[in-house]
């Protein structure tokens, strides 16, 4: 494409003799424009006016500063705005995988719920799973609609949604700790579970007074491998999580029992409830050490609290 003579404004074409300047504006001119003696002109060095040394002042220095800050300015503009999409890209990675792992933990609920055998406890877990497949799909559709405004809180959303899904599935669960165990050298398997059925069975009768526990336990478990140098709990999951509170309550019975005054029953908390309850033990010593007295720890609403005896 030809490019316009600086001096005349007309296009130089190859017809045309003409001449490049060499400095910094790399433009072609009509030699007939040239106002010099052609016979002293250096073609390869030639420099024209504009561009020579003597004609260089501060404003031009000025503009041409300026000429690339603003281009430098737009190239940086460019590769902030790239930097900031690959950043949105990666957060909506994140959050899609976070969400497509709380889909995992409902798909494993549900096969946890078609290997209940018990009805009314299975109608139970899956009412409690529709409730949580509802949550999951509304924070879902909030990050959705958020990003990216609100990506760095999706963390917190996701620590949320497995707290409420792993305190569901502990909802029917107790713990029973101190309950002898018989020696696997001695009795079979078979013998050993028995044998634990029985005496859960007759633990449950005193706190709950169930006159058929098996109408109250689902399974049970213990927790941990096999050492002899330490009885490992048991964790029984229930068929109603109304029980649990109901034998929680009862445990106060125990005492009174001969062959029970040892045995200890809680909750099956997550780890989560485990480290807010050790905290609230320790404002409970703390306390107490201070001089306050008739203080306890009571579960109101499902939830511990420091409370004061009347």
């Amino acid at each position: 494409m030809p490019t316009n003579c600086p001096t005349c404004n007309a296009g130089v074409v190859p017809t045309t003799p003409s001449i490049k300047c060499n400095g910094n504006c790399k433009k072609r001119y009509h030699l007939a424009c040239l106002d010099v003696n052609l016979d002293a002109i250096d073609m390869p060095t030639w420099i024209c006016h504009t561009c020579s040394p003597e004609s260089i002042t501060e404003s031009s220095i000025v503009d041409l500063i300026q000429k690339q800050f603003s281009e430098l300015k737009k190239d940086l503009k460019s590769e902030v705005n790239q930097a900031i999409r690959e950043a949105i890209n990666e957060q909506f990675k994140l959050t899609h995988e976070r969400i497509k792992r709380m889909e995992e933990d409902i798909t494993t609920l549900k096969l946890n719920v078609s290997e209940l055998k018990n009805s009314t406890a299975s109608e139970n877990v899956k009412k409690d799973l529709a409730n949580c497949q509802q949550q999951i799909i509304e924070i879902k559709a909030v990050l959705d609609e958020k990003q990216p405004q609100n990506v760095q809180s999706s963390p917190i959303l996701e620590e949320v949604v497995h707290e409420v899904l792993e305190r569901n599935k502990r909802s029917r669960n107790i713990i029973i700790y101190n309950v002898l165990e018989q020696a696997s050298a001695n009795n079979s398997k078979d013998e050993r579970l028995e044998n634990e059925k029985t005496i859960i069975s007759e633990i449950l009768n005193v706190t709950h007074n169930s006159t058929d526990p098996s109408e109250v336990i689902q399974s049970f478990q213990r927790l941990g491998r096999y050492n002899k140098a330490r009885i490992r709990p048991l964790r029984v999951i229930l068929r109603n999580d109304t029980d649990v509170l109901n034998i929680i309550r009862g445990t106060k019975n125990l005492q009174n029992h001969g062959g029970f005054t040892n045995i200890r029953i809680s909750f099956d908390r997550t780890p989560r409830q485990l480290e807010m309850y050790q905290q609230l033990r320790q404002q409970l010593e703390t306390r107490t050490a201070s001089g306050e007295t008739n203080l306890k720890i009571r579960y109101v609403n499902g939830t511990p609290r420091i409370v004061t005896l009347n």
